[in-house]
């Protein structure tokens, strides 16, 4: 007997079946292995059962999924070729009302990313423009992740606040993971309330290195500049830089 799929089953499989495994090889780091994946994701919207605007839609994903590897070859640094790529593929408007939906999330990653590897500048009009775009059942995870480095960066608490509120609200039931620890570590820095073991439960939660690499670059200035650095903190820092490339090591062999 055939198994009728609805839209959004026929979407999630796809994605469980093409893109969580590139998604999987870029946490190990094997970029090589993820532009394989990403390969044979793109051939695979040849399936009969995509319709336009999915073909569409995942085209879109794919793209930006493109510009995450190579941020990640790249050490958190922006990869300007593959940005200025996803840029002009991003800003190419859809026919397709869903398609439109998932181009605009994207974009505003993209452009968050940007600006948080160092490179484009968003500026708070540009932020709320794009923002204002997304609809609010697009308004997924990975896009309040972004929006909470956003916010930390230019001391925007509000939107902060209704990020870690995101965050909390989703994952009730694992309050405690890096995501969650780390907006309410920067919500608590911006208020002035962060404490030295703040910044510890935080760190130790740090298991990938862009976890890493981000607190060192993004969380860890701020810390010292509230006073609230010290070699304990540093020797914790760098056990985790330790920690995570030998697991990469172990991953690799």
């Amino acid at each position: 007997m055939d198994v009728e799929w609805g839209v959004q089953d026929r979407l999630l499989f796809w994605l469980m079946k093409w893109r969580v495994p590139v998604q999987r090889a870029m946490r190990q780091n094997e970029f090589n292995d993820a532009r394989k994946k990403l390969y044979a994701a793109r051939q695979a919207l040849d399936d009969r059962e995509l319709s336009e605007e999915d073909v569409e839609s995942l085209k879109y994903l794919l793209c930006y999924t493109e510009f995450e590897i190579a941020l990640g070859e790249h050490e958190g640094a922006l990869p300007v070729e593959e940005y200025d790529k996803s840029l002009q593929q991003l800003s190419q408007a859809s026919s397709f009302a869903d398609a439109e939906k998932t181009r605009w999330r994207l974009l505003t990653q993209l452009r968050v990313a940007a600006e948080l590897a160092s490179g484009d500048e968003l500026s708070e009009d540009e932020f709320q423009a794009l923002f204002a775009q997304v609809p609010e059942c697009e308004k997924a995870r990975e896009l309040w992740y972004l929006v909470a480095g956003w916010a930390f960066k230019h001391q925007d608490q509000a939107l902060l606040a209704r990020a870690y509120e995101e965050f909390l609200v989703r994952d009730s039931d694992e309050p405690a993971d890096w995501t969650c620890m780390r907006a309410r570590l920067m919500h608590r820095l911006l208020m002035g309330r962060a404490t030295r073991r703040d910044i510890a439960l935080t760190l130790e939660l740090a298991q990938q290195a862009p976890q890493v690499r981000e607190f060192e670059q993004l969380i860890w200035p701020y810390c010292q500049q509230a006073g609230l650095g010290g070699e304990e903190l540093e020797h914790l820092l760098e056990a985790r830089w330790a920690a995570v490339k030998s697991q990469a090591a172990g991953a690799s062999a």
